[in-house]
C-alpha cells in the first residue's frame, strides 16, 4: 500500500471510532457533540457513560412538556431536592401519580441513570403509563442498554404518539443499533412533534454523517442551528460536517483563534481520513503556524503523514 493510503487510513482510523461513539441528545439540553477529532476528545469517548449522562436534561418547566405530564403543574423543578420523599406522598391518584413521575424525572436530571432506570422501572409495573416508560427508555439509553431501551421506548412512543423525546431516545437506541432507516424516521418524527427544539435535528445530522451521508448531515445541522435546545451541539457538528464534506474554509470559518487551531487539526483529520493527504499537511502546518504554542496534536499529525 502506498505511503498515502497508509497514512490516509491510520488518520481515518482514529477519526472512525469517534464517529461511531458519536453520541446524541435524547433530550432537549446537554447535548453531546463532536467537537474535536483526535486524542483531544477520544479519552471522553472511551467512557460512555460520561457522555450519555448528558443527554436528556430536561426537567419539568423548563422545556416543552409531555402531554401526559400535565398533572405536574404544581410540581416545580425546584422540588428535586425532595425526590426522596415522593414515593410517599398522600393524595389524589393522579397527582401521586405525576409527582412520582416527576421524582423519576429529578433523577435523570441529576444524572442518576442507574436509579432512574430502576425508579421508572417499577414505576411503570406498579402504575404504568407511557411516561413512566419513556423515562425508562431514557435513563436505559443512557446506560448503553440500547435493546432493553428500544422496547421501553416502543412501548412509550405507542401509548402516547405525542412524546417527543420517547421518539428522540428511541433514534438514539436505534442509531446504536445500527437500524439507520429506523433511527432517521424517529429522529424526524421528534423533530416534527417539536419544531422548536433543536436537539433531534442534531440527532439526525450526527446519525447522517456517522452514516457517510455529509450533505444530509450539514443541512440537518443548519435546520438543528435556527432552534434552541442544540445550538452549541449543532455548530461543532456542522464544522465537522463541513470538513468530512471537503469543505474546509468553512470548518474552522468565523471562529475566534483559540478554537480556530483546534479546527485546523480537526479539517485535517477530515482531509487526510478523506485520502486528501496534501490538504491535511497543510491544515496541520497552518495549525501548528497559528498556535499559540505547541499544539502536540497537530504536530503527532502532521509527522504521522511525514513519515
Amino acid at each position: 500500500m502506498p505511503i498515502a493510503s497508509q497514512v490516509a487510513a491510520a488518520l481515518a482510523s482514529r477519526l472512525a471510532r469517534p464517529l461511531a461513539a458519536a453520541l446524541l441528545c435524547a433530550g432537549a439540553n446537554g447535548c453531546a457533540s463532536l467537537k474535536h477529532m483526535t486524542a483531544d476528545f477520544e479519552k471522553k469517548w472511551d467512557d460512555p457513560k460520561s457522555i450519555l449522562a448528558e443527554m436528556d436534561m430536561t426537567a419539568p418547566g423548563t422545556r416543552a412538556t409531555d402531554s401526559s405530564a400535565e398533572g405536574m403543574a404544581a410540581f416545580n423543578s425546584g422540588d428535586c431536592a425532595r425526590k426522596h420523599d415522593i414515593m410517599n406522598t398522600e393524595g389524589e391518584k393522579d397527582m401521586v401519580a405525576a409527582r412520582r413521575l416527576a421524582a423519576g424525572e429529578c433523577l435523570l436530571a441529576a444524572g442518576k441513570n442507574e436509579e432512574a432506570a430502576r425508579f421508572f422501572g417499577l414505576l411503570a409495573e406498579e402504575a404504568p403509563s407511557a411516561a413512566a416508560s419513556q423515562g425508562a427508555g431514557v435513563a436505559l439509553v443512557r446506560l448503553g442498554r440500547f435493546e432493553e431501551a428500544a422496547t421501553a421506548l416502543e412501548i412509550a412512543s405507542a401509548a402516547d404518539p405525542s412524546l417527543w423525546r420517547a421518539w428522540n431516545a428511541l433514534g438514539v437506541a436505534r442509531d446504536h443499533q445500527g437500524m439507520k432507516q429506523e433511527a432517521w424516521d424517529a429522529f424526524s418524527k421528534a423533530a416534527e412533534i417539536n419544531p422548536f427544539d433543536g436537539a433531534p435535528l442534531n440527532n439526525l445530522g450526527v446519525s447522517k454523517l456517522k452514516a457517510g451521508l455529509a450533505e444530509e448531515a450539514i443541512a440537518a445541522f443548519m435546520q438543528a442551528l435556527e432552534l434552541d435546545g442544540a445550538r452549541e451541539a449543532a455548530e461543532a457538528n456542522l464544522r465537522l460536517a463541513y470538513a468530512m464534506a471537503g469543505d474546509y474554509a468553512n470548518s474552522v470559518k468565523g471562529l475566534p483563534d483559540n478554537r480556530r487551531v483546534i479546527a485546523l487539526n480537526n479539517a485535517g483529520v477530515a482531509a487526510a481520513s478523506r485520502g486528501d493527504t496534501t490538504e491535511a499537511r497543510r491544515l496541520f502546518t497552518q495549525a501548528l503556524d497559528e498556535s499559540p504554542h505547541f499544539y502536540a496534536k497537530a504536530y503527532n499529525n502532521l509527522s504521522l503523514l511525514l513519515e
